[in-house]
């Protein structure tokens, strides 16, 4: 993934459904082995804001912690979080790993970032040469890439009002199966692991919610290709297609669905 020439992160538009979008991180915390002594030396791989690297930090009691991410905005908002035992990084997650010395993490972790990654086969084998013999990797990665938000964002993109912005087809999804993931972890050489497919029932105001919470995140990448001039009116006729599927239920019930992962070496 090359680095963004243009951010379009926005702190506040993707903490405003803060509660919904950490439950997530707090499941995958449960999942690491807090009766690890070796747990000295983690990278958070796509760190946000920080305040949830904080957390992992201070509750595991992690020696060194380095959060790294691709949005100079987000990493603003990680100076408050700074100290000794923690610091961050403008760069990339693929950048971050190659240069990540073999065996020098205890953790390698990473709470929806990886959906923004190409080939998750060659990261995964990033991730376990990076980690120390016993190292843990502990992973959530949203996989509602089948949901109406996703599928006709990408379907508007490929038509021909927006296909000029894209020198490609839009992205294609990355993420794999939960049973791909195991086995993939198998074959790296992982011999503890633990994989699920896990349901978030977020119940929201109504279905202009479910678009208020994707110009936070999946729809930043849209507005990065098509720009700033043309981006209102893509979003204007994202919403109108969107609105097409979506009943108009208030509140409305919107099933997140995310992979965890956790191994270790």
């Amino acid at each position: 993934m090359q680095m963004p020439k243009t951010d379009t992160w926005n702190p506040q538009q993707y903490h405003a459904f803060q509660k919904e979008r950490s439950a997530p991180f707090f499941d995958l915390l449960e999942l690491i082995h807090r009766d690890d002594k070796r747990l000295k030396h983690a990278i958070d791989l796509g760190c946000g804001t920080g305040e949830l690297t904080k957390i992992l930090q201070v509750n595991l009691e992690i020696q060194e912690v380095i959060g790294i991410d691709t949005s100079a905005a987000m990493l603003e908002k990680c100076k408050e979080h700074e100290d000794t035992n923690l610091k961050f990084k403008l760069q990339s997650i693929e950048e971050a790993l190659l240069q990540s010395p073999a065996e020098s993490q205890d953790l390698v972790f990473s709470n929806a970032s990886l959906q923004w990654c190409d080939d998750h086969e060659s990261l995964f084998q990033q991730i376990f040469r990076a980690l120390k013999k016993g190292g843990q990797v502990a992973i959530q990665i949203p996989a509602n890439h089948d949901y109406p938000t996703h599928l006709i964002a990408k379907e508007l993109a490929e038509s021909p009002a927006y296909a000029k912005f894209f020198p490609r087809k839009a992205r294609e999804s990355s993420v794999l199966t939960p049973e791909k993931y195991a086995k993939l972890l198998f074959r790296l050489g992982f011999h503890e692991q633990h994989v699920h497919l896990q349901v978030y029932p977020h119940v929201l105001k109504s279905r202009d919610e479910v678009v208020e919470w994707v110009k936070g995140t999946m729809l930043t990448y849209y507005e990065k290709m098509i720009g700033s001039a043309q981006y209102p009116q893509f979003l204007k006729d994202f919403q109108t297609n969107l609105f097409l599927v979506l009943q108009d239920e208030k509140p409305f019930f919107y099933p997140f669905k995310r992979v965890h992962i956790w191994a270790r070496k």
